[in-house]
């Protein structure tokens, strides 16, 4: 059961006590089956008894139990709308109360996602952005960050959605990525996992309209020089993988940061070569039907050569030469990445020259 969990996570003996003695009154709150008007009363029931031992919850993954205990009881499990609508319109004025609520609905959101779409309509986007400037510091505050980034990797937003993120906001984001460096990576990363799907929605409306800037990118262009554990870290993340729809969302932000001279010195030299590294790893390893993902590394490597010292000194030059030679000439390969890769070599061999030889 989910208590172990928590056991294995806890050393002090009240906080066992008093987390065990949660698990099971919101075991017992919850085995009754909620007639029309009890659903409301029963989550207020279980709000109550949260907060009462909400000073012992000290990680995100005893909270995440907590969560799953409740919207996976028979009790909710059978009413996710309802339930939806008594969180969305819940007062989170208090601080104890935004914690318990952005985790509820960033819970039901993994399990239903019309959760996120729901919110959504309900401008919850405009709220959370308020939420994120003015609680720094609140336990709501990194769930916020958590809630909104589910929020608008959702779908494509409207360019009225995307006023909301203005620049103050988005230098607001990268302030909290500098200052939180030392706080605990889960924090860090998830400012930066926002950072980089705002610049993603903003993307999908830059390649568009000329006339529509990506404020993500210009507001980084601007102080490049203050970004060190924002260019530090997603090289972290960019080497550890993630989702097919996360990788295709860092894979993007690189190509519009190397595509640039300016953008492409937020990393330093050890950094490219990281990032060149995993740029060859994970074009070998990934899978054929992930097309999509090992194109968009392929076509990361002609301004990452040209824009940035690898080109110049040929780190790794001949690995790249041979990579994209065997992928063009493979009669398993795909004929679209067969493609990508031909055009690639040619631009490739180009920028290098004779060095790679």
């Amino acid at each position: 059961m989910s208590t172990s969990s928590l056991l294995t996570s806890r050393r002090g003996s009240e906080d066992l006590r008093e987390l065990e003695s949660l698990l099971q009154d919101l075991t017992e709150l919850l085995v009754a089956t909620p007639g029309p008007d009890d659903v409301e009363r029963q989550l207020g029931n279980v709000f109550e008894r949260i907060r009462l031992s909400l000073r012992y919850v000290r990680s995100d993954n005893d909270m995440e139990i907590i969560c799953q205990e409740v919207l996976e009881s028979h009790t909710f499990e059978e009413s996710r709308e309802e339930v939806l609508q008594i969180l969305s319109r819940t007062d989170d004025k208090d601080p104890s109360n935004a914690y318990i609520i952005y985790s509820l609905l960033y819970r039901l959101g993994q399990d239903y996602p019309n959760t996120y779409r729901r919110l959504l309509e309900e401008d919850w986007h405009h709220h959370l952005k308020d939420v994120i400037l003015e609680r720094v510091g609140d336990r709501s505050h990194h769930v916020a960050v958590q809630l909104l980034y589910e929020l608008a990797k959702m779908q494509e937003l409207s360019i009225g959605d995307l006023e909301t993120f203005d620049t103050p906001f988005l230098t607001f984001l990268l302030d909290r990525i500098e200052k939180t460096r030392d706080v605990g990576e889960a924090e860090n990363y998830a400012l930066i996992r926002l950072l980089l799907v705002l610049h993603e929605q903003f993307r999908l409306k830059t390649q568009f309209s000329a006339s529509f800037p990506n404020r993500v990118t210009s507001t980084i262009s601007s102080r490049i020089n203050e970004s060190k554990t924002l260019s530090e870290n997603f090289v972290f993340m960019f080497n550890r993988g993630g989702d097919t729809s996360f990788q295709l969302v860092m894979i993007r932000f690189l190509k519009e940061v190397f595509e640039s001279e300016i953008l492409a010195t937020l990393f330093y030299t050890n950094d490219t070569r990281v990032i060149l590294d995993v740029i060859l790893r994970e074009t070998r390893n990934t899978a054929e039907e992930d097309e999509a993902v090992r194109e968009g590394y392929i076509l990361l490597l002609p301004s990452l050569l040209r824009n940035t010292d690898l080109g110049k000194y040929g780190y790794k030059s001949a690995e790249v030469i041979r990579m994209l030679t065997e992928l063009r000439d493979s009669p398993l390969g795909r004929s679209g990445t067969r493609r990508v890769a031909d055009r690639v070599l040619n631009e490739v061999q180009g920028v290098l020259g004779e060095v790679w030889c």
